[in-house]
């Protein structure tokens, strides 16, 4: 029988293949898919491409904007990938560290969770940037710069407070205003072009953020053209989220974290 090797991203318990259950949010999700790019780049073998969409209730309980069932973010399997997916079911399961050691063995390797987040992608953003423009849905996409994106992230995060240097906390509008200064000086643009990706509505956003007619409003029309969108920016003004660091990780635009965010845990620290 002939060897072969398989990289596959492993998004939730259940999967099967049309849909699966409910898992994390897709800046949380694009981490193991991105792994298993890197293992097939890294180490040859076949990259299983997996299912996106999901079964989930809390955001439509919660009702939220995003409703995360990611059913229209990437494309949908082609008959070749559903062979490479059966095949890798078939396979005997193999850990990410084993590949790592530098064996060569066949099988499927099972790329789950979070690892060290961004950590693991270093040197790798250009050629997973283009596996995300390639298969995704394109709605809203941007064709051209522009100078500052700001991903605010409300709905399902805590209030600030508590353990400050947690990635689920919101940050404040007085912290987004001055950021969105800072971020200004960065690129020496003193009335720039401002896009806003948030997670409620972008009006009141705009408005509490004192942007007038400087904001507007992210025309993605799904997450990932969204992180696309956010990765053409001059600056990027970050959430604790992944969300918003994809986008900076695919674009290495200057970033402006919160101080109190302890983002080198989850982001590899860099000049700007």
């Amino acid at each position: 029988m002939t060897k072969r090797l398989f990289h596959r991203p492993v998004l939730s318990r259940f999967d099967l293949g049309l849909v699966r259950s409910a898992g994390a949010g897709l800046g949380n999700l694009l981490l193991p898919v991105a792994r298993a790019l890197v293992g097939q780049e890294t180490h040859g073998g076949e990259f299983v491409y997996p299912t996106f969409p999901q079964l989930k209730i809390g955001t439509f309980l919660r009702r939220e904007k995003d409703k995360r069932t990611y059913f229209d973010v990437f494309r949908p399997r082609r008959m070749r990938d559903w062979r490479v997916w059966l095949d890798a079911k078939r396979s005997p399961r193999i850990s990410e560290t084993e590949v790592r050691e530098g064996l060569e063995p066949s099988g499927c390797v099972d790329y789950e969770g979070l690892g060290a987040y961004f950590h693991d992608l270093v040197g790798h953003g250009a050629p997973i940037g283009h596996w995300m423009r390639d298969n995704h849905v394109p709605k809203g996409a941007m064709t051209r710069p522009y100078d500052i994106a700001v991903h605010v992230r409300l709905g399902d995060f805590a209030p600030t407070g508590g353990a400050d240097g947690g990635h689920s906390i919101r940050q404040t509008f007085e912290w987004y205003r001055e950021a969105i200064d800072l971020a200004k000086s960065v690129i020496s643009v003193s009335d720039p072009e401002i896009l806003v990706f948030p997670d409620e509505d972008a009006g009141g956003v705009i408005e509490r953020l004192g942007l007038g007619t400087r904001g507007s409003a992210d025309p993605g029309g799904n997450a990932v053209t969204s992180i696309l969108n956010m990765s053409r920016a001059r600056a990027v003004v970050t959430s604790r989220s992944t969300f918003s660091a994809w986008g900076v990780f695919l674009s290495d635009a200057p970033a402006v974290w919160s101080r109190e965010f302890e983002f080198d845990r989850y982001f590899p620290r860099r000049e700007s």
